[in-house]
C-alpha cells in the first residue's frame, strides 16, 4: 500500500478543486512522518469564501439601493404632477431632488448589477409605484385589466431579481 508523502525525499503536490478553480500547494516532505496540514490551501479556501461572501453582500446592498432608487423614481414622477409643469416652486424643488437621488442611487447599483436588469427593475418599481399612487392620490381610473398588468410588472421585477 503506497501512501503519498511518507517516503523520504518525496515531493508532494496537493490539489483541491473548489468549483471550477484548482488550489494547489507544493511541499517537500522528508522521512516517515505525516505531511503537515495544508495551511496554504486552507487560507486560499478562506480567502475565496470571504471574497464570495463580500460579493454577495455587495450584490445584496446594490439590490437594496436599487429598490430605494425605484421608490425615489416614484416620488419624482408624482412630484411632477404636483409641480404642475414645474410652475410651482416647492413641488418642483422636491421633484428635482428626488430625480437626483434616484439617478445617483441607480448609478451606484450599476457598479455591481447588470445594466439591463437594474434599469428594468428601477423603471418597473417607478411605474408600479406611480400607477398605484396615481390611483390613490389623483383618483385615476383602475379596473381588473390594469391591476393584472401591474401584477405582471411586479412578477417581472421579482423574476429579474431572482435571476440576478
Amino acid at each position: 500500500m503506497k501512501i503519498v508523502g511518507r517516503y523520504s525525499g518525496v515531493s508532494r503536490k496537493t490539489v483541491v478543486k473548489v468549483g471550477s478553480r484548482k488550489l494547489e500547494d507544493r511541499r517537500e516532505h522528508h522521512g516517515n512522518t505525516e505531511p503537515q496540514q495544508n495551511s496554504n490551501i486552507a487560507s486560499q479556501l478562506f480567502s475565496r469564501f470571504a471574497s464570495h461572501t463580500l460579493r454577495i453582500m455587495k450584490t445584496s446592498l446594490a439590490w437594496t439601493i436599487l429598490i430605494i432608487a425605484g421608490f425615489f423614481e416614484t416620488g419624482w414622477a408624482i412630484g411632477m404632477k404636483y409641480s404642475d409643469g414645474f410652475t410651482k416652486l416647492w413641488p418642483s424643488v422636491f421633484t428635482a431632488i428626488f430625480m437626483l437621488i434616484s439617478v445617483v442611487m441607480l448609478t451606484y447599483s450599476l457598479k455591481v448589477l447588470p445594466v439591463g436588469s437594474a434599469y428594468a427593475v428601477w423603471t418597473g418599481i417607478g411605474a408600479v409605484g406611480t400607477v398605484i399612487l396615481g390611483i390613490f392620490l389623483f383618483k385615476e381610473p383602475y379596473d381588473l385589466y390594469r391591476l393584472f398588468f401591474i401584477f405582471l410588472i411586479i412578477i417581472g421585477i421579482i423574476g429579474l431579481r431572482v435571476l440576478k
